[in-house]
């Protein structure tokens, strides 16, 4: 598994705990709260994936300074390979295949959506008022889309003021922007189910912030309002628009419409300290470098025992250079299928110089693992590390990166 899809991989799971989290502490902050942390839920996966991946590229915690060597050549793959590659037939490329597929539907069945509210108000009788754009249009339900307001044909005068100021709550507040920026996660990870809770969530968080501020203007007429509205809406598939009446939440609405606004900001701080802790946790102490060259592999050795004086590759670092350049070979099929990632592999430098005990400690793909394990095993004596004075066996760490 490379470090990219590692990382994407994290990132949804981290999401789904965050989101979990979130559910947990809602009830202890406002509507208006409740909107701001779960929209800061994508923003905090994001951080705290980076900041993971900047503790794994430091070398905290290492007792002695870590030696990091060039990057070594391992060959090369023509274009028509790699560009071959994506239709190998390997589980990678397929999955991949089939997440920008999903990617390309979500993102289109987005744009559709949004032409087609346009396309309502493009082809209705508009009015101005208040810097918005009305419309009136038969056989539509009430729905906000920013500043473009579509109220229901059959309303009378009264109601569709009642209705009219809703929406306006819902433009004022930028809902619509809420609603795209989870459409366009959900064009990202769409095969996340969670995503689509999120977004459920938030359309009632944005009706019941609304209906709140209407019950404080209009108090138990508005209450009899959506009842009565209710029993005569039509339905609407806008998904993407603010409706006025989601049926689903008619009672819920009415039930908490009167409660009090919390604002307790404490148990938001929840989130953070959540994801902050699953990153540490997930933090390799081990320490890992990049080298985007083309076919190449990097290499670097830690030492994590306590020694006085470190192993050593016999004829210094040049030495291990040119073994690892005349022996560590891309493997052919993974240069193809496009795999890449860094391959910790353990080894021990005994007391007499021997290479024993040589274990993946974190993988990527079989053929990449065996392969770092092979020319690590292979290894001629090392001269041996030293503590007090006396050899003694040394535990080392060689991150191998595969990089295409």
């Amino acid at each position: 598994m490379t470090e990219i899809m590692w990382n994407f991989l994290w990132a949804n799971g981290l999401f789904i705990v965050l989101f979990l989290v979130f559910l947990a502490i809602k009830r202890q902050l406002s509507f208006t709260g409740q909107r701001m942390v779960l929209l800061a839920v994508p923003l905090i996966v994001v951080g705290a994936v980076l900041i993971g991946s900047w503790l794994s590229s430091q070398n905290w915690g290492v007792t002695v300074p870590v030696v990091t060597l060039n990057t070594v050549d391992v060959g090369a793959v023509t274009v028509g390979d790699e560009l071959g590659s994506h239709f190998a037939g390997t589980d990678f490329s397929v999955w991949e295949m089939m997440y920008l597929a999903g990617v390309v539907l979500f993102f289109a069945w987005l744009v559709f959506r949004v032409i087609r509210i346009l396309m309502i108000f493009s082809k209705a009788n508009t009015w101005k008022t208040e810097g918005y754009t009305v419309a009136q249009q038969p056989g539509l339900d009430s729905f906000s889309f920013f500043n473009l307001i579509q109220l229901r044909a059959d309303l009378n005068e009264a109601d569709r003021e009642i209705v009219f100021q809703h929406e306006k709550i819902h433009a004022r507040k930028r809902h619509s922007l809420d609603v795209l920026y989870v459409e366009l996660l959900q064009c990202i990870v769409w095969f996340n189910p969670f995503i689509f809770l999120m977004k459920k969530e938030l359309i009632h968080i944005h009706e019941f912030e609304v209906d709140q501020e209407m019950y404080s203007k209009y108090k138990v007429n508005y209450m009899e309002f959506l009842l009565a509205y209710a029993l005569g809406t039509s339905s609407s598939s806008y998904l993407l628009t603010n409706q006025f009446l989601t049926q689903l939440t008619l009672i819920k609405r009415i039930r908490i419409m009167k409660q009090t606004s919390k604002n307790r900001w404490v148990a938001a701080l929840s989130l953070p300290l959540v994801a902050g802790t699953l990153s540490l946790i997930s933090w390799t102490v081990e320490p890992q470098i990049t080298a985007p060259v083309k076919k190449q592999v990097s290499a670097q050795v830690s030492q994590t025992g306590e020694v006085d004086k470190m192993p050593e590759f016999k004829g210094g670092m040049e030495a291990l250079v040119n073994y690892m350049t005349t022996n560590v070979k891309y493997p052919e099929s993974a240069a193809k299928a496009n795999i890449t990632g860094k391959v910790m592999v353990g080894f021990v430098v005994t007391e007499t110089g021997k290479i024993t005990s040589v274990n993946i400690k974190r993988g990527v793909n079989a053929e990449l693992d065996a392969e770092a394990k092979r020319v690590v095993s292979a290894m001629p004596e090392w001269i041996p590390g030293e503590a007090n004075g006396k050899k003694v066996s040394t535990e080392m760490v060689l991150p191998v990166n595969f990089q295409l």
